[in-house]
Order: C-alpha cells, then structure tokens, then sequence
C-alpha cells in the first residue's frame, strides 16, 4: 500500500465519511458534485452527467431499431451499463404509445362527442328492447330512496333522451336487470357507475383509456410465462423471458405510436392507402419479432417461426381477460 505523497489533499464524503478517490463515493455512492459552488458550475455539472446518460439513450434506440434481440442478449450476459434498464425503456414507450392512442381516440370538433352518444339514433339490425316505461317506473321507484340526489339527478337527464339513445337503452337494460334483486350496498355500486358512465359515456371513455396501460399488468408477464412454456428447454430464467418481453413490446409500442399517426395522417388526407399500410406494419412486426426470437433464443428459423405463431395465438387469450380487467377497474371507478 502506498502513502499519500505529501501535499496531496484526502477528500473524504461528506454524505459517510468514507474516503473518497473517485468520482463516486465506493461506500454510500453520493457523487462529487458540489452545491455550494456557482450556478454556472452546477449548471455545467448537470448538463455533462445529462448528455453522459443520453449515450447509453443513443445506442439502446440504435439497437432497439436495428438489431432486433441484441438488447436481451446483452443484458443476459450482464454488459448492461452501456444501454438503458428495460424498464426504463418500456415506461417511455408504453407512455408515449398510450398519450397518442387517448388523444386519437377522442373526437375533436365542432360536435361534441357526449351529444353524438346521447342522441345517436342507432339503426341496429338486432331487436331493440321495448321500454315499458311502468315497469321501469317501478324499478326507479324502488331505487329512488337508496340512491343519492345527484344519482337521481343523473338517472332523470338519461331517461329523457330519446328512446333510441344507446345510454338510455343501456340504463333501461341496468335497471331491469336489477328489478328483483336486493338492493344491496355492492348493488346500489353498480347501478351509480352504470348511471354515471351512461350519463357521460365521452369522460367514461376517456377514463378507459387512461387505464388501459393497467392490462399490461397481466399482459406482459403473461407474455414471459408463454415464452417460457415454449423455450422450457433452454433453461432461459423466468427474468430474461421477462426482460426479453419489455424490449421487444417496447418497440411494438413505438412501431404501433408510427403506425396510428401515419393511419390518422392518411385519413385525413383521404388517401386510398390504409389498408396496404396496416398489412406493411404487420408484415414488419411479424418479421421483427421473429428475427428478436432467433437472435435472443438460437433456434432454426422454422422452429422460431412456428413458436412466433404460438407465443402470438397463446398470448392473444389474454387480451380479452385484461380488456375485461380494465373495463371492470374504470367502472368501479365511475
């Protein structure tokens, strides 16, 4: 062990008391950076360490775009620190894909989309129920004293819309459903979030889809549990399938934000194009994901074919249970 040369200053963390010789104290990890110098300094310091995490932003998007799988297969063989963390990179995409999917989603215009639903007059090939209007009386009747005013507020501007007004049949259907049962605590529940979605469906659906990112609680571990059903054999740990399934949803998030602004884009242009379009986007996931599944589990290209097939059929089971997931969230939430 060599002894300080004389002259030489022992700089020691101010955060443990450690000593410290590199930028990052080895003991609690507090960096160097001084706040008691000059605004500029500090101002300069941060800028640095800024555009140094963005290098590692640089090449995750570089191999995010154009090495498919090579994110996985670097962070199973642990060089990590030159790319950004998984979940970093999934929390940016799924926000960004699901800020453009809400703002897309909700009609913009002169027209309010609220009114458009109230007063739609719905041509429906199937038989619309008949509102006996004494037995839903009955049922108001009924319920009238359990709910509270603005329930009951809410429930009389609904059943003077026009027959026809989907929110008006719905809320015909609620109520008859409920005619003979108890009006019970967890009943009178349902029936406010039914009356206050029928009553604002636009808010109802804006509020859905503020909540959509909630099924990929069950969706992308859902995905890690498939792709380790079908690569049992490789001995790839649960967390790598998991990982392997945030990079490359990741990226099917940025491709499906290209996709849908390029769709409204088209749209409004009023181009004929769309429908080559979209079969173009499926196309490139497609050979995407299969390139990703042959680069991170090296499998033949027929073997990665067939069990792309199968994650696809085996994940898609899940969606309609995390849609029903969603559903159930946003209106308990209403």
């Amino acid at each position: 062990m060599t002894e300080d040369q004389p002259g030489d200053a022992v700089v020691f963390c101010e955060n443990c008391g450690a000593r410290k010789e590199m930028k990052f104290c080895q003991e609690c990890g507090q960096n160097s950076r001084d706040y008691n110098a000059s605004l500029v300094r500090i101002i300069r310091s941060v800028i640095g360490e800024v555009f140094e995490i963005d290098s590692r932003i640089a090449q995750t998007v570089r191999a995010l775009f154009m090495q498919p799988g090579h994110l996985s297969v670097e962070f199973t063989r642990n060089r990590r620190a030159s790319y950004s963390s998984p979940i970093r990179i999934y929390l940016v995409t799924s926000i960004l894909y699901f800020f453009v999917v809400s703002l897309l989603a909700i009609p913009s215009g002169p027209a309010n989309p609220r009114e458009q639903f109230m007063l739609a007059d719905v041509d429906i090939e199937v038989q619309q129920p008949q509102l006996d209007m004494e037995e839903m009386q009955s049922v108001i009747d009924k319920l009238e004293p359990e709910l509270d005013r603005e329930s009951n507020r809410k429930l009389q501007e609904v059943l003077n819309r026009p027959d026809r007004a989907p929110s008006k049949l719905a809320v015909y259907g609620l109520l008859r459903g409920f005619k003979e049962a108890e009006i019970s605590n967890f009943t009178l529940m349902l029936i406010r979030s039914g009356i206050n979605i029928a009553h604002t469906p636009d808010m109802a659906l804006e509020q859905f889809l503020e909540n959509l990112p909630l099924a990929m609680l069950v969706l992308l571990p859902w995905l890690a549990i498939v792709l380790k059903l079908l690569y049992c054999r490789s001995g790839v740990p649960l967390a790598h399938h998991l990982v392997f399934a945030m990079h490359t949803v990741s990226y099917g998030f940025v491709v499906l934000t290209i996709w849908a602004l390029l769709d409204e884009s088209i749209e409004a242009l009023q181009w004929t194009i769309d429908r080559y379009l979209d079969i173009a986007f499926l196309v490139y996931l497609f050979a995407y994901g299969l390139v990703a599944l042959k680069t991170v589990y090296r499998q033949g290209w027929w073997v990665s074919v067939a069990k792309l097939f199968g994650t696809v059929v085996l994940f898609s089971l899940m969606l309609g249970p995390a849609i029903v997931f969603v559903a159930a969230i946003t209106f308990i939430q209403f």
